[in-house]
């Protein structure tokens, strides 16, 4: 496990705005939160020299979807899409793995299934029991839970 610092905390708020914003466009929370994981952009978030793009978040909307339109689908609320953005990237800190990894093990309606009872936690703590409840090892090469969930 990796300690977040305060560029990490930077980063992952500057995910929760992300999320948050793809509410406000009307997207699909499921649609967009996948198209995010699978996107470069995110692979770019790992790295703390992110910090130094010069990209805002409605352009960093453009470049995940790309001119895509992606509509119908459960909205989350504004606020709850935000937390799931950020817990995300917190998880990818913390664990030191890929947003990609990250969402083939979580996806966003068991976030938004555990909102209530995590989202006031310490993030710290949230990001533990949210792994320990999925039974996810992000440090053994495990290929049977791998497979386990991506099959799911």
């Amino acid at each position: 496990m990796s300690k977040i610092d305060e560029n990490k905390i930077t980063i992952c708020r500057y995910q929760a705005s992300l999320f948050s914003y793809s509410i406000r466009k009307g997207v699909s929370s499921k649609d967009f939160a996948r198209a995010f994981a699978n996107s470069n952009l995110s692979k770019r978030m790992n790295d703390e020299m992110f910090l130094f793009e010069a990209i805002d978040v409605p352009a960093a909307y453009d470049e995940i979807l790309k001119g895509r339109k992606v509509r119908g689908g459960k909205i989350f609320a504004e606020q709850i899409m935000s937390w799931i953005g950020y817990m995300y990237r917190y998880i990818c800190f913390m664990y030191d793995v890929d947003m990609k990894k990250v969402y083939s093990f979580i996806k966003p309606q068991e976030m938004f299934d555990i909102y209530d009872a995590f989202h006031s936690m310490d993030p710290e703590l949230a990001a533990k029991k949210i792994i320990e409840a999925k039974g996810i090892d992000f440090n053994v090469n495990n290929i049977d839970l791998m497979k386990k969930y991506l099959l799911a």
